[in-house]
């Protein structure tokens, strides 16, 4: 693998591609697995306050990591949160103690988030420096789709046959050729005080709220967040606890599920480019999620063929939802505009706090069948939110 890239390394996009992907990888292997993981030690409701206490602490670092990076140069801080993203991973895959095993997970909750920022904004720059188009983003978000489509196959694999611990493991191991690629190929960008302003929440949410072009993609994208969040704390929980699949199944199933942001988003965002405009890809996306959220609640066995089709469908919804959300967001910004950019990112953090509050009252009153038509109903408040936007071409 080295030695593909290794020819390559002068180009810094393609450094940052590599970089990503293995970041997915190292992610995605333990994305759906966490919440079953964590079940073995920690009730629901635990499980979703150490969701909310981990993307807490990532909106509290994601404040600070302007002044971080300023300070210590977005190379050095990317190392470092690689080597704490280690210890965390490779603690749970060994931890016995459940105060170590939740202190470990709300850190990797955390720095997740910002890893993937600090990509980004390395692909940022390395498309000013290269004069890259902008498919440059389109292929970084395929290449990164591709391998949480993969990511989950493999989880089915080693749980099954292994165990959770040695999924945690191996996850920990894809951080080496990460730490070797950020020393090898990612140089230190130039001139990083100006490459990231410090987010100021009250100003820029008021400045959302009063753009209505700015306000209608960046909710757009926390309603998109919060279904993301919802689906990964609670649908792997509700399959195996309530419906009686095996990681055996469940990695098949959840590769099927991916399927579609690797399918759709590029043919989307070309049609609603060249014919049809976000809204209508946009507002459609999420009320195929919404339906499919509803007929979820329908199926009381493990039938993989059914579930793969309804989990396929809800996530061709979300496939149509994200592209265009991104699409008509970034319009609507330029360079100017990073304090909005910035919360834009923010959305996911925020998102996950938002779901685990949401999922911990309704496990108190309702069964957890339920949750997924709360989901849908939230869902649908969103789309009537959305109904007034205008599309940006």
């Amino acid at each position: 693998m080295f030695s593909f890239f290794r020819r390559y390394s002068t180009s810094q996009v393609v450094s940052v591609y590599a970089a990503n992907v293995v970041l997915a990888l190292h992610f995605a292997l333990i994305l759906f697995a966490n919440s079953t993981f964590l079940e073995e030690s920690f009730s629901n409701t635990a499980i979703s306050l150490l969701y909310a206490g981990g993307s807490i602490l990532s909106v509290f670092i994601f404040l600070l990591i302007p002044h971080i990076i300023e300070r210590f140069t977005i190379f050095t801080t990317a190392l470092f949160f690689i080597l704490c993203e280690f210890i965390s991973i490779g603690g749970m895959a060994v931890a016995g103690n459940p105060v170590i095993l939740a202190t470990l997970f709300v850190l990797h909750t955390a720095l997740i988030s910002i890893l993937f920022y600090i990509c980004d904004v390395y692909l940022e720059k390395s498309t000013k420096e290269e004069v890259v188009t902008g498919s440059t983003r389109g292929t970084y978000l395929t290449l990164t789709n591709i391998a949480f489509m993969i990511a989950p196959l493999l989880t089915g694999i080693i749980v099954s046959v292994y165990g959770y611990r040695y999924v945690y493991a191996c996850s920990a191991l894809l951080l080496f050729p990460l730490l070797y690629m950020f020393i090898k190929w990612l140089r230190p960008i130039r001139s990083e005080s100006e490459v990231l302003v410090p987010t100021n929440i009250p100003k820029d949410t008021t400045i959302s709220i009063r753009n209505k072009k700015i306000f209608y993609p960046l909710f757009a994208q926390i309603v998109l967040q919060f279904f993301f969040a919802f689906m990964v704390i609670y649908l792997p929980i509700y399959l195996i606890t309530e419906i009686g699949f095996t990681w055996k199944i469940l990695g098949p199933i959840f590769t099927i599920m991916l399927l579609p942001y690797v399918l759709f988003e590029l043919p989307v965002g070309y049609l609603a480019d060249s014919r049809y405009g976000e809204k209508e890809f946009m507002i459609g996306g999420f009320l195929l999620i919404a339906a499919t959220m509803v007929a979820i609640t329908l199926p009381e066995t493990p039938h993989a063929i059914l579930w793969s089709v309804l989990l396929f469908l809800s996530r061709v919804g979300a496939s149509f939802a994200e592209i265009t959300t991104e699409t008509n967001f970034f319009r609507q910004v330029d360079g100017s505009d990073e304090g909005i950019i910035s919360l834009f990112r923010l959305s996911r953090p925020l998102a996950y706090v938002l779901a685990a509050i949401v999922g911990t009252i309704s496990l108190a009153y309702l069964p957890f069948t339920a949750l997924f038509l709360v989901l849908a109903g939230i869902i649908l408040v969103g789309v009537i939110v959305l109904l007034p936007m205008k599309d940006s071409r």
